[in-house]
């Protein structure tokens, strides 16, 4: 995540082409496997199974395009109001809350599929339900995820 951040304004974005460039992989892959299988003469079994696994990869990679967008989040005093952008596969959405909502930055945690605990940097609202990611993605290391939270925090508190 990058941020920038100007005596009126703190932006915060993602940079998710890493991301973007390994689901990819899937989706490329189950298409030449596709290919390679719908163009050779294989037996109805391995026809169907290369099927099957092409279209899985496939649907997998595009679903995670899909949940996981590109996001930044502005928030402008000038304005008084927090700007949260996302875009991807899905399109773009830009959702606007005024500044005095905001309550503070977390850093909340979940655990990955594969062991161990993923970080993101979310805001907390006044008056609304849940926490709004800064970022859709999950990380590895809290580190930065705390150290946006904070950034967010002194600036929200004032100058």
């Amino acid at each position: 995540m990058h941020l920038e951040r100007t005596a009126d304004r703190l932006v915060v974005k993602d940079n998710p082409f890493r991301f973007w460039a390994f689901y990819c992989t899937f989706v490329f892959g189950g298409c030449l496997l596709l290919a390679m299988a719908l163009s050779s003469s294989v037996m109805t079994l391995q026809l169907g199974v290369s099927v099957l696994i092409g279209l899985g990869n496939i649907l997998g990679g595009l679903l995670m395009l899909k949940r996981e967008p590109a996001s930044m989040v502005t928030i402008d005093r000038p304005s008084n109001e927090l700007r949260v952008q996302r875009w991807g596969l899905a399109g773009r959405s830009l959702t606007r809350f005024p500044l005095h909502q905001v309550d503070r930055a977390i850093v909340e945690t979940s655990e990955h599929t594969d062991g161990g605990t993923v970080f993101r940097p979310s805001l907390l609202l006044k008056e609304a339900p849940g926490a709004v990611p800064v970022s859709r993605f999950w990380y590895q290391s809290g580190q930065r995820s705390r150290q946006i939270a904070e950034e967010i925090n002194g600036f929200v508190a004032g100058p």
